[in-house]
Parts: structure tokens; sequence; C-alpha cells
């Protein structure tokens, strides 16, 4: 893993700066940046707001995944967490920065020689992510001076960075079955049939994949939930001591660790569920728990209910054999 790590993430951030320099000699461009850089404060109080930043911080960083208990099999004594997450968390956000400065002066730069409206670029970029970059983002490359070359670099980087991600996804499930008595190679053949599995109605309807790009993105809200609630049980506290705040930790966390966990993350978990729930039943009060409707209430906590029967059924029977192996051994 971490060989790998060490020359995806590097290509990562070196294909973008490219893709970067690339997009702001384009005319119209500092347009882009202008409309990238100018917040609208106004949509501060739209719900959908939250939680699509959310549920995107949540996927790109892993946090409610687990993978950092995975990772945390392979590290070291000397660990620091606290500046490894810190690490993490300013790599990832300068990542979605640099392809925010890659993609829209691009859109902007294409949309100026079309005579376009401004209304009608503001359509495009407020469009789902999916849309904007398997769609709008060839058509723009192919447009511009050596298109193709950065239209490769840019899906290239874009393809680095999701192996990146899918490395310690297929990590994570694979040390459940090693856990549990698999090999290594039958566990990872296993986790790939299935992973193919379940992914092919996503890449087959846009539509399906849509709807578990929304579903799952709020789950990984209650998951983090979940961690923190563990937390809280265990002890802020003695979490911080024990686990965070290692011998060989140069940068260590204070009080205001325990006060976060206990009072401030649960907090705003409710506060985004009370939102949600209410905003999706005062805006559409007859199809809000409609199961079939995408996007609803229903839907998702349908979808949760089953995931989390299937969950624990399959906890029980890997804790069962992890116990036996354990035994046997």
């Amino acid at each position: 893993i971490v060989r790998a790590y060490k020359i995806l993430i590097p290509s990562v951030f070196i294909l973008l700066i490219i893709a970067c320099v690339r997009s702001l000699t384009l005319p119209s461009a500092f347009q882009g940046l202008n409309f990238l850089f100018s917040p609208n404060l106004a949509r501060l109080a739209d719900y959908e707001v939250w939680l699509n930043a959310l549920s995107q911080s949540a996927w790109s960083t892993g946090a409610g995944w687990g993978l950092i208990l995975t990772y945390a099999v392979y590290s070291h004594k000397k660990e620091n967490p606290v500046l490894t997450s810190a690490t993490l968390g300013l790599g990832n956000n300068l990542a979605s920065l640099l392809a925010a400065v890659a993609v829209i002066p691009t859109v902007f730069s294409y949309f100026s020689t079309q005579d376009f409206s401004h209304q009608k670029v503001l359509e495009v970029m407020q469009a789902d992510n999916q849309g904007l970059t398997f769609i709008w983002i060839p058509n723009l490359f192919s447009k511009i001076p050596a298109g193709s070359f950065f239209l490769a670099l840019f899906f290239l980087a874009l393809s680095f960075a999701a192996f990146s991600s899918l490395i310690s996804m297929m990590e994570l499930d694979t040390r459940i079955l090693m856990d549990a008595g698999f090999s290594r190679k039958k566990a990872i053949a296993l986790i790939c049939v299935c992973a193919f599995l379940l992914g092919l109605p996503s890449a087959i309807s846009m539509g399906f994949f849509t709807n578990q790009d929304w579903v799952w993105g709020l789950g990984l809200m209650v998951s983090g939930f979940f961690f923190t609630i563990a937390v809280i049980k265990y002890g802020p506290k003695k979490f911080r001591q024990n686990i965070i705040s290692t011998p060989d930790s140069k940068v260590r966390l204070n009080k205001w660790f325990d006060i976060l966990v206990t009072f401030l993350l649960p907090l705003q978990f409710l506060v985004m569920l009370g939102w949600w729930l209410w905003k999706s039943y005062s805006g559409n009060p007859d199809n809000w728990f409609n199961i079939a409707s995408p996007n609803s209430v229903g839907t998702v906590l349908f979808q949760w209910t089953i995931a989390l029967g299937l969950f624990i059924l399959l906890n029980k029977i890997i804790t069962k054999k992890m116990l036996s192996n354990k035994n046997d051994s």
C-alpha cells in the first residue's frame, strides 16, 4: 500500500498542477476564478449544501468508513495520529481546490467562445458532478489547443485518485476476511467479485448511481456518528491519552478534543439529521417517504435498514469464525 501511494499520490498532484497551469492560460479563465472564489452566502441556508459538503468530505477523506482502523494495522509505533490526520485533511482539500481551478476556468473559457449566456454557464456549473466530469470536460478539452493531451492528463489524474481510494476500500474488507480465516488471495478475489457485482448497476444506470451516491453519502454521516458514540463510550479523555497521543507524538490534542467529541459532533449530527427530515417533509409531504422516489427519506431509510440487517448477520458469522480460529490456535 505504501509503495503504491508513494507513486499514485504525487502523480495526482503533478497532473493537477499541469492542468491548472493550462486552464489559467485560457481566454476568460479569470471569470471562472471569480465564480469559484465568490461565495454565495445565501446558499448557507440550504440544507442540501451542508449535506453534500459533508458527504463529499466523508467520501474523499474516508471518514466514517473505518478505513483508518485498517491503516492502523500497518502503522508503526512512532506514528503521529494527529499530524497524519491533519495532513490527510489538508491534502484532500488541496487536491479538490486544484481540481476546481483546473476545471472551472476551462468551462468559462469554452462558453465564452460559444456566445452562451452567463445563466447557461451557471446551469452547467450547478449540474451533477458526473455530468460535469464525464460529459462536459471531454467536450471542453476538445475545443482547446492540445486538448486531447490535456484531457488524457486530466483523466489519468482522476484514475490515479480513484485507484488510491480503491486500495484502502479493498484493504478494509480484505483484512476483515483475513481475520475470519481467509487467505489474502482468496479474500481479495472474493471482495473483487462482490465489488464488481454490486457496482455493476451503478455503471449501467446513471439514475441508480445518483441514488446510491446520495444514500451512502448520507450513510457515512451515520457511520461517523457510530464511531463518535464508540469513542464516547470508551471515554474521550482515555481515547485521547492512550490511543491518539502516543509517546512519540510531537503534536498532541488538548481537552478541547473531549468537548468536541462529547458534545459538538453528536449535536452536529442531530441538527443535520433533523434539518434534513424537516425540509424533506415540508418540501414534499406527499412523497417524502416514498421508497420508490430516488432521493426521498423513505428510500434512504429503506436501504439503510436492509444494509444494517445484513451487516449484523455478517458480523455474527465473521465474529464466530474469528473466535473459532482464535481458540484453534
